[in-house]
């Protein structure tokens, strides 16, 4: 609660993303329109699909239906601080032996969970509902019901009405149908209710912009960051800014919305298609880079530095490598030059635990085990280049938790029930 109360002193819980939200709430508030942006302002079809509802209502309820911010950030801090108690709890259970100190000093080690409890974005909300998603496949294992599948398909829309990442996990939720199957009749079925819901969002979304899409995000994210990002680390940056210009020039001379949509995503996949091997290599590096990134723009942001909005680490890491990224370290605030090397010694610590983690347990047998590392590898795998400390945050507890078993001597976990 110290980063709640230094916070609320500061005064400002905004970051770039948090006006879309507050737009969204503010709109569906005032004309039920679920838009991100000024509607009095010229309408752009793709802020109606950029931010999933779920966090605007949230922010609406907590913030707005009772005209306090402060309120809603205490919400938050409430929630992360739930998320962390309960993953605990929940993987405890299934070890021989944990130490609860060393899982703490690694979770808020991190500082994402402190920052972001108290900033107005979606990933504290998103971060709790992961967890409970854990906690109903838990149930689902030890009372094999199907109030308990329900329920986890209930929440696997929630989560991806919260962020768009999570969207694509209906496909491997339907191969988790076919195992609980196994234990539960006619379980797989149950994976069909969040790819019907969905596929009825869809439709609602391309009622409103003439386009079959989930989000607008995953066209901004091709182009703007992994396409950007990829040609910058070949070519340099005038080349991908250019390259990143003549897409959107292109794409603009279609007429529709959703012609310019295919059209960008199109153009963006071809130039990615012809260094296929290359850009492999490159979305593995950002996968890697999401687990040693300390955060430098997060802690810009909490404690209002100024330039906080400022191109960071890994524009220069893109552009110009380790030495890049180097130099721009050296530029950076006292409080910044001393925080980085303590987040980034602690996230080298938690890597090294993770792995030994994963290589000395059967992790394949225990479904306590391999379902958290699912949701751990599916987070990583779709950030790849643009993979940082923030995106980390929803999988941080269950990381940190894996990590801290391997940093412990002769730790084991419990066979499956």
């Amino acid at each position: 609660m110290l980063f709640f109360l230094i916070k609320i002193n500061l005064g400002d819980f905004y970051t770039a993303d948090s006006k879309g939200y507050l737009y969204l709430a503010e709109n569906i508030k005032d004309s039920f329109t679920f838009y991100s942006a000024d509607l009095n302002l010229n309408i752009r079809f793709s802020e109606y699909t950029k931010r999933p509802p779920l966090y605007g209502i949230f922010v609406l309820l907590f913030s707005l239906a009772l005209k306090s911010q402060v309120i809603l950030i205490f919400i938050q801090n409430i929630l992360s601080i739930s998320s962390i108690l309960l993953s605990y709890k929940l993987l405890d259970e299934h070890f021989i032996k944990s130490n609860r100190w060393i899982y703490f000093i690694l979770v808020l080690g991190s500082m994402t969970p402190l920052i972001y409890s108290n900033l107005i974005m979606s990933e504290v909300l998103f971060q709790f509902l992961m967890v409970l998603l854990i906690f109903t496949i838990f149930k689902i294992i030890k009372n094999k019901s199907w109030k308990y599948l329900i329920l986890f398909q209930l929440i696997i829309i929630l989560l991806y009405l919260t962020k768009p990442v999570f969207y694509l996990f209906v496909f491997p939720n339907l191969l988790l149908g076919l195992w609980f199957s196994k234990s539960i009749k006619n379980a797989f079925w149950s994976g069909l209710i969040p790819i019907v819901s969905l596929l009825l969002f869809m439709v609602w979304n391309q009622s409103r912009t003439g386009h079959f899409e989930f989000s607008s995000i995953q066209t901004i994210n091709l182009v703007d960051y992994n396409f950007y990002f990829f040609h910058m680390n070949l070519y340099g940056e005038d080349t991908a800014l250019a390259s990143r210009k003549n897409i959107d020039e292109l794409a603009l001379q279609r007429e529709t919305y959703k012609e310019q949509q295919k059209e960008r995503t199109r153009l963006a996949v071809n130039e990615i298609k012809k260094e296929l091997p290359k850009y492999v290599i490159f979305h593995l590096k950002g996968c890697l880079r999401m687990f040693f990134d300390p955060g430098r723009y997060d802690i810009y942001k909490f404690f209002q530095f100024e330039n906080s909005d400022q191109v960071g680490f890994l524009r220069y890491l893109n552009k110009d490598g380790i030495s890049g990224a180097t130099e721009f370290y050296k530029s950076q605030p006292l409080l910044i030059v001393i925080l980085l090397p303590i987040i980034l010694l602690l996230n080298v610590i938690k890597f090294v635990g993770f792995v030994k983690f994963v290589i000395s347990v059967k992790f394949y047998a225990n479904p306590h085990i391999w379902f958290p590392l699912l949701l751990i590898c599916y987070i990583v795998g779709l950030s790849g280049p643009i993979g940082s400390a923030r995106f980390m945050l929803p999988i941080l507890p269950f990381y940190c938790f894996f990590a801290m078993q391997g940093l412990l001597k002769n730790s084991k976990a419990l066979p499956s029930e």
